[in-house]
């Protein structure tokens, strides 16, 4: 079997699921739009703004992640300081 599969096996086996706060809001969101399947009406308006909020806190929290990084990079260089 191939080394990597088996790496991502190894995570996934190790991740604490019940304990993981995004990881019980991501299913619930799943299994709320898998039950919702209504393709005349389209999402409740509830629906949608659940799913927005989900997928901006994600690139909020990334966007934060690269700023902070960049900054501490910018401000180690000999010229900025």
């Amino acid at each position: 079997m191939n080394d990597w599969f088996e790496r991502v096996r190894q995570v996934e086996a190790s991740h604490d699921k019940d304990g993981d706060e995004e990881w019980a809001i991501t299913q619930q969101l799943k299994n709320d739009l898998l039950v919702h399947r209504n393709p005349v009406r389209g999402l409740t308006l509830p629906l949608f703004d659940r799913i927005l909020d989900w997928k901006l806190r994600r690139q909020r929290g990334r966007t934060e992640h690269h700023r902070d990084e960049w900054h501490l990079r910018i401000s180690q260089l000999p010229w900025f300081a």
